[in-house]
């Protein structure tokens, strides 16, 4: 089995601290398919991701830091990871006024959400076991699931 590394896309909602997101959701992203399975067996990977607003090819800044992921646990509804997440850092004022926009309004919403940066194995495009999360971060045109789920 080869490794892979890919970012894929999700969305959340806000709580007392933050936000609760869906970091990932079962299904095909970028020509992977991944398995319910194996997100869940992934939660402990999850849980302290830093969230960056927008992705970077060459490395985060420390000023596009946005938040923190934990808690993550299992949604059987959504069939993905839920987390919540903590608005932290020089852009945790940007995060969390995007998150608060997008759950308040009812109207038309921004395509805005979460998308995850990890390293995988896969056998053919089937992925069969995430091996490391490197961070949930706020993007335009999510790939995989990420959203705003609760304030």
């Amino acid at each position: 089995m080869d490794q892979h590394r890919i970012r894929l896309t999700t969305t959340g909602a806000p709580t007392e601290t933050g936000f609760e997101v869906v970091a990932i959701t079962a299904g095909g992203a970028n020509g992977w398919e991944f398995p319910a399975d194996v997100l869940q067996e992934s939660l402990a990977l999850w849980d302290g991701a830093h969230s960056f607003v927008d992705h970077s090819w060459f490395g985060h800044s420390l000023r596009d830091l946005g938040g923190i992921l934990y808690e993550p646990t299992w949604d059987a509804e959504t069939k993905g990871v839920k987390a919540k997440l903590k608005p932290a850092g020089p852009s945790a004022a940007l995060l969390a006024a995007i998150g608060r926009e997008i759950l308040a309004d009812d109207g038309p919403k921004p395509r805005v959400g979460f998308s995850a940066d990890l390293t995988f194995t896969a056998t053919g495009q089937k992925v069969k076991q995430i091996l490391k999360v490197y961070s949930v971060d706020l993007v335009y045109e999510p790939a995989r699931g990420g959203a705003f789920v609760r304030a």
